[in-house]
């Protein structure tokens, strides 16, 4: 009799639970592996590795490109914001507000007087802010200082000409940016043509990889060719080149001048009609301050002048005051703020005879002074300097502005220079 031949069972033997588990725990561990190795990888490249953790989990977003605000710029009354990479804050800031913003601008990259680029990728916003938003400013910076001559040579040396507007490109390509921005500061003002020239052959460049260019100019009430600060800026000739022109409209009274108000109204609103008498109006954008100065009377100097922009914290001179310590401050040293109806800022006098303060700072009342501002000169938008340094009351008008302009801000009395009209073109 022949043994039956035994059958496959269509059922068969389920393997035993213990490998089913260790199957698991080995595919576990290899993904968290593979999560931390992406996110070690993106941590080294990273600008901001020095104040994010590599824990963080940003750093894996910005690896997969999976950004926690997938929005792109609206199509009204835009509201941008600047992101450095030295202060958590201001990711932290990013990250809890990008939704409200248009454009982030990230303040990340200098040259070296070749034309080569110095600094850090800003990677980490690739898991914070979708494409469209990102923008990468570009400065006459080496060695983390602005360089009069390093201006000099990226616009009249050839080479380095050449070589800057290459990786400006490249590098926005790489990074997968929407756009560039120019922050050329100190420029000589004989070189106004040799700029006017770059940023037209850069215009070009960028045109043709489908990236938009703006600058971030200085403010000035008029045109000055001879003024060692921006001299070198022809607006006219600048507008017509660029995407949008974004005007630094702080520091009318510095860190190295004498007190007063950082960005008064008045001051303002003259920068904007000059600024819309040559540009197109939908191409500006007004560059608001988030920041403050305390200047103390035995660093005073005698008398004012020219002086960079953007809320510097250098060892002599006026220190800064940030939007979000100006409360602090006046606690700590029980000073009284005196609002000033007219110059759209706070002011307050602490100290004693031997050793006076007197600190200007803008809070809500100023930044909704300058929405209304913009909006009454049909400005595209404003931007903040810088993210991490403004009164966290600014978000609130900020984010209704940007959706109804029109309707959002409190009433603002014009200042006397205006003489009661508002063009636009």
């Amino acid at each position: 009799m022949v043994a039956p031949i035994p059958q496959p069972s269509l059922y068969p033997t389920p393997p035993s639970r213990g490998r089913s588990r260790l199957r698991a725990w080995l595919a576990a561990l290899l993904i968290l592996l593979a999560a931390a190795g992406a996110t070690v990888a993106a941590y080294q490249m990273g600008a901001a590795r020095s104040v994010v953790p590599v824990w963080d989990p940003v750093w894996l977003r910005a690896y997969l490109d999976r950004p926690l605000d997938a929005s792109g710029p609206g199509q009204g009354f835009w509201v941008a914001g600047y992101w450095v990479g030295y202060d958590l804050e201001s990711l932290r800031t990013l990250q809890q507000r990008s939704p409200h913003l248009d454009q982030v601008i990230a303040f990340s990259y200098g040259f070296t007087p070749d034309g080569e680029l110095q600094g850090k990728d800003p990677f980490v916003l690739r898991g914070v802010v979708a494409q469209p938003k990102r923008i990468l400013l570009f400065a006459n910076m080496t060695n983390d200082d602005f360089s009069a001559e390093t201006a000099r040579l990226l616009l009249t040396d050839p080479a380095a000409r050449a070589r800057s507007q290459a990786a400006m490109v490249a590098k926005a390509r790489e990074y997968g940016a929407a756009g560039i921005q120019l922050d050329f500061e100190g420029v000589p003002k004989e070189l106004r043509a040799e700029l006017t020239s770059y940023v037209r052959e850069l215009s070009q460049a960028a045109k043709a990889e489908g990236l938009t260019l703006s600058m971030a100019v200085p403010a000035k009430v008029a045109d000055s060719p001879h003024s060692s600060w921006s001299g070198a800026f022809d607006y006219p000739a600048l507008g017509a080149l660029l995407d949008e022109m974004y005007i630094m409209a702080y520091d009318e009274h510095y860190r190295l001048g004498p007190p007063g108000p950082v960005a008064s109204l008045p001051w303002t609103e003259k920068v904007v009609r000059y600024a819309i008498s040559v540009v197109p109006t939908k191409k500006i954008i007004l560059n608001v301050p988030g920041y403050g100065y305390d200047w103390a009377s035995s660093n005073q100097p005698a008398s004012g002048g020219e002086g960079a922009a953007g809320g510097g914290d250098g060892s002599s001179g006026a220190k800064t005051v940030t939007g979000r310590n100006a409360d602090r401050l006046l606690s700590q040293t029980q000073a009284q703020a005196h609002w000033d109806p007219v110059m759209g800022e706070s002011v307050a006098v602490y100290g004693n005879a031997d050793q006076a303060h007197t600190v200007w700072f803008p809070d809500e009342r100023s930044l909704q002074a300058k929405l209304a501002l913009a909006r009454q000169y049909n400005l595209k938008g404003v931007a903040l300097w810088r993210l991490g340094l403004e009164p966290l009351s600014y978000w609130e008008p900020m984010a209704v502005w940007r959706q109804t302009p029109e309707d959002s801000a409190t009433p603002v009395t014009a200042p006397p220079s205006s003489g009661g009209s508002y063009p636009s073109n």
